[in-house]
């Protein structure tokens, strides 16, 4: 099966006032890169992008070190990845990543992966794991409804594509409609 398709948000307004260095932790020099530059490199891979969406880097109301980056320069910077300004506390630099998000097109009930930028050790092996492991469904329910007697208000073409993950209902059976409990009955 493949992975189904998913955002990242990376909140990358710290200042890293804890760490202690002249500069925030994400742009320290690490391995011949910054720490975001690591960060954010899984995400960009080949193997993820097939299934990424976008990716927005939430960073501070005047970061000016970000787009002198290789990975946010031409030719490099990839066409899914976008920035955003945060807030004063990470809580609010996540809202307004999830905010870009969906001006981007995402909806709620996407999936979205928040990854600190600060955070360099995941590699590409870890997330294909994460994304095979809750993205990948074991199969799909797929229904359409048809007509004003199929729940219709105005005809058009209406397609359901459910993805279904193996003991995520004790016994499949009813296509659609029983996915959704609350719906069994109508």
């Amino acid at each position: 099966m493949s992975v189904l398709h998913y955002w990242v948000v990376v909140p990358a307004a710290g200042r890293g006032e804890r760490f202690g260095a002249p500069l925030p932790k994400q742009y320290s020099p690490l391995a011949g890169s910054t720490v975001i530059e690591h960060a954010l490199a899984p995400f960009l891979a080949a193997a993820a992008v097939d299934s990424l969406r976008g990716l927005v880097v939430v960073l501070a109301a005047g970061d000016s070190r970000f787009t002198r980056l290789a990975v946010a320069s031409p030719p490099l910077r990839s066409p899914l990845l976008h920035t955003t300004t945060g807030g004063a506390t990470r809580a609010e630099s996540v809202l307004a990543g999830l905010y870009a998000l969906r001006a981007l097109g995402a909806l709620d009930t996407d999936w979205v992966l928040v990854h600190d930028a600060a955070r360099p050790c995941l590699g590409q092996r870890e997330l294909q794991a994460l994304l095979a492991a809750q993205l990948s469904p074991d199969g799909f329910n797929i229904g359409a409804n048809c007509g004003e007697a199929g729940g219709q208000s105005v005809w058009h073409a209406h397609i359901h594509v459910i993805p279904r993950f193996a003991g995520d209902t004790p016994h499949p059976r009813g296509g659609v409609r029983h996915v959704i409990p609350r719906l069994r009955d109508y």
